[in-house]
């Protein structure tokens, strides 16, 4: 059921930012003033739910949509549970159990794929590294491999992220981007947010534009949530401190370094996390694996 995470998420992401609903057959000519809403400093979810709310959610989107708005399987598929256009989704308790069952198994299956990869076909560096993607080798943007649908693939890059498109999978050198993630240190182990952590990318990161690190939620999936107000930083921001030999050092911690503030992502003690390397116009060196960014190396526990 990933796919639908991603066509949910970007209906109710509309919905918030552009405070706007009307029906779908509305006509093409219709003026509404439009509402944007400044969401910064706001606390706000757009992750759905890994309980059985998931299936209401589902339900509300299937009730305000067009009953051909998604294929007839698909449509089938919500109806073998009780979800059907124009029907009120009440299961009983029997009904009830198996969902909320289902989702534990399906939640637990997604994690498993996301931040544990167990395919050499997913791994920047095989053994040499902890960098990972969710494009595995030889999958198209849209999950086919010679006409098989690579579900375990399109579940992984589903449960992660949201919106995908053809550039994202093959970029050429000096445009789109790449993304390398990672949910362990350089030993393996899980990344814990009570922790302090270091990651040394080495000079001459090859990008034609920028490059930065994002820090999300182990748990949602989202930006982790942390007193500092934002979950990353990028090779833009001006107190980025730049090593003698040109590479740079990255910390990830509870605290706030003494000498390196500019170059620190906060983390929660009570949270897991995991860390996205983007490169923003990525170059040869990062295709020909050249450049090899550092794994996370524990300091402190």
């Amino acid at each position: 059921m990933t796919c639908f995470f991603n066509k949910i998420s970007i209906f109710n992401q509309l919905l918030v930012i552009t405070d706007i609903q009307y029906p779908y057959n509305s006509p093409k000519n219709i003026e509404i003033e439009q509402n944007f809403i400044n969401l910064s400093g706001i606390q706000f979810n757009t992750i759905h739910a890994n309980n059985f709310k998931f299936y209401e959610e589902l339900n509300a989107v299937v009730q305000y949509e067009p009953a051909t708005a998604f294929d007839p399987e698909t449509v089938g598929m919500f109806a073998s549970i009780g979800i059907k256009k124009g029907e009120i989704f009440a299961p009983n308790s029997r009904m009830s159990a198996i969902l909320k069952d289902a989702v534990k198994v399906a939640n637990a299956t997604a994690r498993a794929l996301t931040f544990a990869p167990r395919k050499e076909k997913y791994y920047y560096y095989p053994g040499e590294r902890q960098w990972y993607t969710c494009f595995a080798e030889g999958v198209n943007y849209d999950f086919m491999n010679q006409g098989e649908m690579v579900l375990n693939d399109r579940a992984f890059f589903h449960y992660y992220a949201t919106g995908i498109t053809p550039q994202m999978v093959k970029p050429e050198p000096g445009t789109g981007s790449v993304y390398a993630i990672t949910s362990k240190d350089v030993d393996g182990n899980y990344l814990n947010g009570a922790n302090t952590y270091m990651a040394t990318l080495p000079k001459d990161v090859p990008v034609e534009n920028f490059w930065s690190f994002m820090v999300y939620d182990g748990q949602t999936r989202s930006m982790l949530e942390t007193d500092q107000k934002k979950a990353g930083l990028d090779s833009n921001k001006e107190e980025l401190i730049i090593n003698p030999d040109g590479s740079c050092t990255i910390y990830f911690g509870p605290y706030e370094p003494a000498n390196n503030r500019g170059n620190w992502i906060q983390t929660m003690p009570n949270k897991s996390f995991n860390v996205i390397l983007r490169l923003y116009g990525p170059l040869n060196p990062w295709f020909d694996k050249d450049w090899i960014p550092g794994d996370l190396e524990l300091i402190t526990s």
